[in-house]
Protein backbone atom coordinates (compact mmCIF):
# COMPACT_ATOMS: atom_id res chain seq x y z
CA UNK A 1 0.00 0.00 0.00
CA UNK A 2 2.86 2.52 0.67
CA UNK A 3 4.77 1.63 -2.39
CA UNK A 4 1.14 2.39 -4.69
CA UNK A 5 0.57 5.51 -2.16
CA UNK A 6 3.56 6.79 -3.12
CA UNK A 7 3.41 6.76 -6.50
CA UNK A 8 0.20 7.84 -6.70
CA UNK A 9 1.24 11.50 -4.53
CA UNK A 10 4.16 11.63 -7.42
CA UNK A 11 1.66 10.84 -10.34
CA UNK A 12 -0.65 13.77 -8.92
CA UNK A 13 2.15 16.09 -7.88
CA UNK A 14 3.20 15.88 -11.24
CA UNK A 15 0.25 16.62 -12.89
CA UNK A 16 -0.42 19.55 -10.44
CA UNK A 17 2.68 21.06 -11.08
CA UNK A 18 1.97 20.57 -15.05
CA UNK A 19 -1.24 22.22 -14.83
CA UNK A 20 -0.37 24.65 -11.88
CA UNK A 21 -0.38 27.56 -14.50
CA UNK A 22 -3.61 27.46 -15.88
CA UNK A 23 -5.83 30.35 -16.14
CA UNK A 24 -8.76 29.14 -14.51
CA UNK A 25 -6.19 28.54 -11.30
CA UNK A 26 -3.97 31.58 -12.11
CA UNK A 27 -6.75 34.28 -11.93
CA UNK A 28 -8.95 31.79 -9.09
CA UNK A 29 -11.90 34.69 -7.32
CA UNK A 30 -10.40 33.24 -3.55
CA UNK A 31 -6.97 32.44 -4.53
CA UNK A 32 -5.79 34.70 -1.48
CA UNK A 33 -8.09 32.55 0.48
CA UNK A 34 -7.29 29.18 -0.41
CA UNK A 35 -3.13 30.08 0.23
CA UNK A 36 -4.01 31.23 3.40
CA UNK A 37 -5.65 28.37 4.64
CA UNK A 38 -2.80 25.73 2.82
CA UNK A 39 -0.24 28.20 4.41
CA UNK A 40 -2.18 26.93 7.76
CA UNK A 41 -2.42 23.11 7.06
CA UNK A 42 1.68 23.64 6.05
CA UNK A 43 3.01 24.92 9.43
CA UNK A 44 0.78 23.09 11.73
CA UNK A 45 1.83 19.61 9.12
CA UNK A 46 5.78 20.50 9.74
CA UNK A 47 5.65 21.64 13.31
CA UNK A 48 3.26 18.16 14.66
CA UNK A 49 4.04 15.74 12.45
CA UNK A 50 7.24 16.29 10.59
CA UNK A 51 9.31 17.35 13.61
CA UNK A 52 8.12 14.27 15.79
CA UNK A 53 9.63 12.27 13.10
CA UNK A 54 13.22 13.50 13.81
CA UNK A 55 12.48 12.86 16.83
CA UNK A 56 11.42 9.40 17.07
CA UNK A 57 14.92 8.08 15.45
CA UNK A 58 18.37 7.58 17.71
CA UNK A 59 19.80 10.60 19.49
CA UNK A 60 22.56 11.44 16.85
CA UNK A 61 19.73 10.84 13.49
CA UNK A 62 17.52 13.69 14.97
CA UNK A 63 20.74 15.84 15.66
CA UNK A 64 21.90 14.85 11.89
CA UNK A 65 18.50 16.01 10.77
CA UNK A 66 18.02 19.12 12.75
CA UNK A 67 21.08 20.11 11.04
CA UNK A 68 20.27 19.84 7.71
CA UNK A 69 16.60 21.20 8.40
CA UNK A 70 18.89 24.54 9.37
CA UNK A 71 21.11 23.81 5.89
CA UNK A 72 17.46 23.63 4.16
CA UNK A 73 16.27 26.55 5.50
CA UNK A 74 18.94 28.55 5.00
CA UNK A 75 19.54 27.15 1.44
CA UNK A 76 16.44 28.58 0.26
CA UNK A 77 16.83 32.15 1.79
CA UNK A 78 19.81 32.77 0.43
CA UNK A 79 19.22 31.30 -3.18
CA UNK A 80 16.09 33.62 -3.35
CA UNK A 81 18.09 37.14 -1.94
CA UNK A 82 20.72 36.01 -4.40
CA UNK A 83 18.09 35.32 -7.81
CA UNK A 84 16.36 38.43 -6.87
CA UNK A 85 19.42 40.95 -6.20
CA UNK A 86 20.59 39.89 -9.33
CA UNK A 87 17.77 38.98 -11.76
CA UNK A 88 17.88 42.66 -13.31
CA UNK A 89 21.58 42.00 -14.05
CA UNK A 90 23.49 41.96 -17.76
CA UNK A 91 21.95 39.42 -19.24
CA UNK A 92 24.36 35.86 -19.69
CA UNK A 93 23.98 36.70 -15.80
CA UNK A 94 19.79 36.49 -15.89
CA UNK A 95 20.00 33.63 -17.64
CA UNK A 96 22.39 31.65 -15.07
CA UNK A 97 19.66 32.71 -12.69
CA UNK A 98 17.18 30.99 -14.44
CA UNK A 99 18.60 27.86 -14.56
CA UNK A 100 19.57 28.01 -10.90
CA UNK A 101 16.10 28.94 -10.12
CA UNK A 102 15.33 25.51 -12.37
CA UNK A 103 17.69 23.42 -10.71
CA UNK A 104 17.12 24.57 -6.99
CA UNK A 105 12.95 24.13 -8.22
CA UNK A 106 13.74 20.46 -9.50
CA UNK A 107 16.36 19.34 -6.36
CA UNK A 108 13.94 20.66 -3.66
CA UNK A 109 10.90 18.35 -5.44
CA UNK A 110 12.78 15.15 -6.46
CA UNK A 111 13.72 15.66 -2.79
CA UNK A 112 10.24 15.53 -1.89
CA UNK A 113 9.25 12.49 -3.50
CA UNK A 114 12.38 10.41 -1.91
CA UNK A 115 11.25 11.79 0.95
CA UNK A 116 7.73 10.52 0.28
CA UNK A 117 8.80 7.41 0.21
CA UNK A 118 10.55 6.92 3.70
CA UNK A 119 7.35 8.45 4.88
CA UNK A 120 4.56 6.32 3.17
CA UNK A 121 6.78 2.76 3.72
CA UNK A 122 7.69 3.58 7.62
CA UNK A 123 4.35 5.67 8.56
CA UNK A 124 0.97 4.92 8.60
CA UNK A 125 -1.31 6.02 5.46
CA UNK A 126 -3.49 8.63 7.19
CA UNK A 127 0.19 10.60 8.10
CA UNK A 128 1.02 10.30 4.20
CA UNK A 129 -2.13 11.46 3.07
CA UNK A 130 -1.81 14.77 5.56
CA UNK A 131 1.82 15.73 4.10
CA UNK A 132 0.25 15.25 0.18
CA UNK A 133 -2.55 17.52 1.11
CA UNK A 134 -0.54 20.66 1.72
CA UNK A 135 2.23 19.71 -0.99
CA UNK A 136 -0.85 19.71 -3.62
CA UNK A 137 -2.20 23.35 -2.79
CA UNK A 138 1.66 24.37 -2.94
CA UNK A 139 2.22 23.34 -5.87
CA UNK A 140 -0.61 24.77 -7.67
CA UNK A 141 -1.30 28.20 -5.61
CA UNK A 142 2.39 28.77 -4.02
CA UNK A 143 5.09 31.08 -5.58
CA UNK A 144 7.21 27.74 -5.73
CA UNK A 145 5.14 25.82 -8.53
CA UNK A 146 6.16 25.75 -11.97
CA UNK A 147 4.34 28.75 -12.61
CA UNK A 148 7.18 30.75 -10.59
CA UNK A 149 10.02 29.24 -13.31
CA UNK A 150 10.83 31.96 -15.95
CA UNK A 151 8.89 31.75 -18.94
CA UNK A 152 11.81 31.51 -21.29
CA UNK A 153 12.38 28.37 -19.07
CA UNK A 154 9.06 26.54 -18.37
CA UNK A 155 7.73 27.10 -21.93
CA UNK A 156 10.32 24.53 -23.55
CA UNK A 157 8.31 20.85 -23.34
CA UNK A 158 11.23 19.02 -22.38
CA UNK A 159 12.34 21.52 -19.65
CA UNK A 160 8.48 21.39 -18.46
CA UNK A 161 7.90 17.74 -18.18
CA UNK A 162 11.28 17.68 -16.26
CA UNK A 163 10.54 19.98 -13.49
CA UNK A 164 6.83 18.97 -13.02
CA UNK A 165 8.11 15.55 -12.46
CA UNK A 166 11.09 16.26 -10.15
CA UNK A 167 8.93 14.95 -7.62
CA UNK A 168 7.63 11.13 -9.17
CA UNK A 169 11.33 11.20 -10.14
CA UNK A 170 12.51 11.01 -6.71
CA UNK A 171 9.52 8.48 -6.01
CA UNK A 172 10.42 6.36 -8.51
CA UNK A 173 14.92 6.26 -7.59
CA UNK A 174 13.71 5.55 -4.05
CA UNK A 175 12.06 2.86 -4.93
CA UNK A 176 14.75 1.54 -7.11
CA UNK A 177 17.58 2.47 -4.85
CA UNK A 178 16.67 1.49 -1.42
CA UNK A 179 20.22 2.40 0.25
CA UNK A 180 18.56 6.14 0.19
CA UNK A 181 16.81 5.08 3.32
CA UNK A 182 19.93 5.49 4.50
CA UNK A 183 20.00 9.45 4.40
CA UNK A 184 16.17 8.94 5.49
CA UNK A 185 16.85 11.88 8.15
CA UNK A 186 19.38 13.70 6.17
CA UNK A 187 16.67 14.01 3.18
CA UNK A 188 13.72 14.59 5.83
CA UNK A 189 15.64 17.41 7.73
CA UNK A 190 16.47 19.14 4.86
CA UNK A 191 12.60 18.82 3.22
CA UNK A 192 11.97 20.21 7.29
CA UNK A 193 13.74 23.49 7.08
CA UNK A 194 12.72 24.07 2.80
CA UNK A 195 9.21 23.86 3.73
CA UNK A 196 9.54 25.63 7.12
CA UNK A 197 11.14 28.46 5.01
CA UNK A 198 8.29 28.26 2.09
CA UNK A 199 5.37 27.86 5.11
CA UNK A 200 6.67 31.45 7.41
CA UNK A 201 8.26 33.23 3.82
CA UNK A 202 6.40 32.73 1.17
CA UNK A 203 3.15 30.64 1.31
CA UNK A 204 2.16 32.62 4.43
CA UNK A 205 1.03 35.77 2.58
CA UNK A 206 2.57 38.96 4.35
CA UNK A 207 1.46 42.23 5.44
CA UNK A 208 -1.91 43.13 4.10
CA UNK A 209 -2.15 40.12 1.58
CA UNK A 210 -3.90 36.90 2.11
CA UNK A 211 -6.85 36.67 4.75
CA UNK A 212 -5.89 35.45 8.08
CA UNK A 213 -9.08 33.81 9.12
CA UNK A 214 -8.14 31.12 6.57
CA UNK A 215 -4.90 30.43 7.77
CA UNK A 216 -6.23 30.16 11.45
CA UNK A 217 -9.14 28.02 10.06
CA UNK A 218 -6.62 25.58 7.97
CA UNK A 219 -4.33 25.29 11.61
CA UNK A 220 -6.94 24.26 13.42
CA UNK A 221 -8.09 22.13 11.42
CA UNK A 222 -5.33 19.89 10.57
CA UNK A 223 -4.09 20.50 14.30
CA UNK A 224 -7.53 18.61 14.92
CA UNK A 225 -6.81 15.81 12.20
CA UNK A 226 -2.97 15.17 13.49
CA UNK A 227 -4.04 14.97 17.27
CA UNK A 228 -6.93 12.47 16.17
CA UNK A 229 -4.77 10.51 14.16
CA UNK A 230 -2.16 10.18 17.20
CA UNK A 231 -5.38 8.83 19.25
CA UNK A 232 -6.24 6.15 16.75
Amino acid sequence: MGIELAIGIGVALFLAHYMGDAKFLVRLRHREKVISFSAGLFVTYVFLDLLPILSEGPLLNARIGLVFAVIGFSFFHVLEKYVYKHERKRERLRQELKEVHAAAFFLYHFIIGVVIVGIAETRAVLTTVLLFIPLLSQSIFSSTGLKEIHLHVRERTIARILLSGATVLGVFVALLVPSLAFYHYILLGFVIGALFYVSVFDAIPRQSKGKSAFFVFGMLLYMLIIVASWLV
